[in-house]
C-alpha cells in the first residue's frame, strides 16, 4: 500500500495515537466529525512529538464501509468513515474498503 504525502508538521501528543487515524491540532485523536490537522502514520504515546501527514496522500483506518471518491470525516475514535455532507470533511477516499481495512485517502486541508 502506498503514500505520498507532501507535507509532514508535528504536534505534541496528548494522549497516545493511534496509527493512520485523524489527529486534531491539539494532539489528540479527532473526534466525531471534527476537523483534523493530519494522520498519525504511526502509533506515538503521550507527550512524544507526533508527525502527521497534512497534505498529500495517506493511510486511514476505515470505521464503516467507503467507495471510491467518498468524502471523509472522522468517528469518535479518529477513523475514517462517509461524510454523509455532516461534519468536517477531512479527505476523499482513493480506495474502497470496509471497517478495519487501512486505505490511501488524499487529505483535505
Amino acid at each position: 500500500m502506498q503514500k505520498k504525502p507532501i507535507l509532514t508538521l508535528s504536534v505534541a501528543a496528548a494522549e497516545a495515537l493511534t496509527k493512520n487515524r485523524f489527529v486534531s491540532h491539539d494532539g489528540s485523536q479527532t473526534g466525531a466529525g471534527e476537523k483534523a490537522f493530519g494522520v498519525a502514520p504511526y502509533d506515538v504515546a503521550a507527550g512524544e512529538a507526533a508527525p502527521l501527514d497534512v497534505i498529500g496522500t495517506t493511510l486511514l483506518e476505515l470505521g464503516g464501509t467507503v467507495t471510491v471518491g467518498m468524502g471523509l470525516k472522522a468517528d469518535a475514535s479518529g477513523r475514517a468513515v462517509d461524510h454523509g455532507g455532516a461534519g468536517s470533511l477531512n479527505a476523499r477516499a482513493l480506495q474502497a474498503g470496509a471497517i478495519g481495512d487501512v486505505v490511501e485517502a488524499i487529505l483535505i486541508p
